[in-house]
């Protein structure tokens, strides 16, 4: 994919449609992640540091944060081949000035689907029964499944066949293989040491809902493996083991939390048919919470400037081929927030945080995905 970054003046008069340029939410990623590997990924860098007075050798962090304003405000625009969020789909209205006509989506009304939103019925499928490779676990070794799909006419609502035990097993192998496409690390409970599970799990299968979620305001990038055994053992003083089915760190790595035939423990009193995601940092802003933690934090920005995360790039990427893979299993609908499920504002639930909820609302976007009912 290639990549160039003009100021907003140029756009028109170079012809450039606004389907052609990222999202200046996406866009602050890359071109941070561009300017701090001291590389040219894409044209235009040297151009939006002389426009700032400054180049490569006067970069510093802060200096970063401060020209990136620009791109997040979309004075200077990314122009890709292929852009993640293009501007044509923009939702928010904060683009309006430079000519960007705000799309209203169907998320804003959550209670009713427009046509297109609305999934075709699933062909039948048939399962096929087929010895899996000898390194395999046990428990997985006895099927694999082929779905083999016939034509469904349009009067005949699809069903689902049942799935067993063993069957499980072999999707939950698959949905692995799925999500280490494009390049993506894929770490199963084994391999990041996870505990065993305190009692018996409750089974679960039939998702419908996928629920993202951020990993609190006292957690910041890091090690991702390490994050998910402190979220764990945090966990297990409630719940027999970790809440969420994933966890995905700020380096793009996939962790698998609870097996995914087990029932989550992630959005309170609302799990069945949910598979719960969450992003392994800090997603909220200053303000939230309104208690001593916000205002503390309000304290520091005015002191040291916006201290809010910004998401990498890659770990969109990674979120984005992990829901791609759930939705070709399971028969998905829906897409929310935290506290967008019911009986969770009420609980003063932030969480994703505004900027989780930012990404949330634009991946439902890009995945044609619907918010949660409100009840």
């Amino acid at each position: 994919m290639w990549m160039r970054l003009i100021h907003q003046r140029d756009r028109e008069r170079q012809g450039i449609g606004f389907n052609q340029i990222e999202s200046p939410f996406f866009a602050v990623s890359r071109v941070r992640e561009a300017l701090l590997s001291r590389r040219d990924e894409f044209l235009g860098l040297n151009d939006f540091l002389l426009a700032h007075g400054r180049s490569r050798g006067q970069l510093t962090y802060d200096v970063i944060e401060r020209i990136l304003t620009t791109v997040k405000d979309g004075d200077w625009l990314l122009v890709c081949s292929d852009p993640f969020s293009p501007l044509s789909e923009d939702t928010t209205g904060n683009y309006s000035r430079i000519g960007v006509r705000c799309r209203v989506e169907s998320w804003d009304y959550p209670l009713v689907a427009s046509a297109d939103q609305r999934k075709p019925p699933l062909p039948k499928t048939e399962l096929v029964a087929s010895p899996l490779p000898q390194e395999r676990s046990n428990m997985a070794q006895q099927f694999a499944i082929k779905a083999k799909a016939s034509d469904v006419l349009s009067d005949e609502p699809a069903t689902l066949t049942a799935i067993t035990v063993n069957d499980r097993a072999a999707m939950r192998e698959t949905i692995i293989r799925l999500a280490r496409k494009n390049g993506h690390e894929f770490v199963e409970r084994s391999s990041w040491g996870a505990q065993e599970v305190k009692g018996e799990m409750v089974d679960d299968w039939d998702y419908s809902m996928i629920a993202l979620h951020h990993a609190g305001r006292s957690v910041g990038c890091g090690f991702g493996a390490g994050q998910m055994l402190a979220i764990q053992s945090e966990h297990q003083a409630k719940f027999d083991d970790i809440g969420y089915h994933y966890g995905i760190d700020c380096m793009g790595k996939v962790f698998e939390g609870r097996d995914i035939r087990f029932k989550g423990s992630s959005v309170h009193n609302y799990n069945t048919g949910v598979i719960g995601i969450v992003l392994l940092e800090n997603l909220t802003t200053a303000e939230e919470g309104g208690d001593m933690v916000s205002i503390a934090r309000q304290a520091l920005e005015t002191m040291h400037g916006n201290m809010d995360q910004e998401i990498p790039a890659v770990q969109i990427d990674a979120l984005l081929n992990l829901i791609q893979a759930l939705t070709s299993v399971f028969r998905v609908t829906t897409l929310g927030g935290h506290r967008e499920f019911p009986m969770q504002a009420g609980e003063g639930k932030i969480c994703p945080g505004n900027i989780g909820m930012d990404l949330v609302r634009v991946l439902r976007i890009k995945t044609q995905l619907m918010q949660p009912p409100s009840s």
